[in-house]
């Protein structure tokens, strides 16, 4: 019988590296990183931090970093001195609007219940707030009533020059 996810973590914390450590997490990463070093923030939180390792760079934009995981054992492995809270990320311990940057990366697979996650980020984040979240696809997200969303990513919109005839929109009588 396979391990629950909470328990992985907690055997896994002590040889957990406090890094990148594999190639799924060095990409996400090179993406990630980027974008939090392009947003200004007072009060940043990490959601899944476990050993922290973007806390640093939160708290090198200037904000205040909290990091939020549920594995004890994996914030104990952390190294940082920044402030770190165990808990659920679907019922997060902070007020609302607490935070103008939330980032949790390559941890939203691990939720169960993906409306009661989104409605805590929500709800703690600001206003004019920035969640930045990468996600991995998984063999059982259709078990967990989640659908595969890549079919709603859009390609950049680039500014072009009139339509011609070939290039015009479909209509709605294209659609019947």
């Amino acid at each position: 019988m396979p391990l629950a996810t909470h328990e992985a973590y907690e055997l896994w914390a002590d040889t957990y590296p406090p890094v990148a450590h594999n190639p799924l997490m060095r990409l996400e990463q090179e993406i990630v990183e980027p974008l939090l070093l392009h947003i200004r923030a007072t009060r940043a939180l990490d959601v899944g931090t476990g050993s922290g390792r973007y806390l640093p760079l939160l708290e090198s934009i200037g904000a205040a970093a909290f990091g939020l995981d549920f594995s004890l054992a994996m914030l104990r492995r952390g190294a940082t001195k920044l402030t770190r809270v165990c808990g659920d990320a679907r019922q997060l311990p902070f007020r609302r609007s607490s935070f103008d940057l939330i980032n949790a990366s390559l941890m939203v697979g691990d939720i169960a219940d993906l409306n009661a996650w989104t409605r805590e980020m929500s709800r703690v984040l600001s206003v004019r707030g920035h969640l930045v979240y990468a996600a991995r696809l998984e063999p059982h997200v259709p078990e967990r009533g989640w659908r595969d969303a890549r079919h709603l990513v859009q390609p950049p919109l680039y500014r072009r020059s009139p339509l011609s005839a070939r290039e015009r929109r479909p209509s709605r009588a294209d659609h019947s």
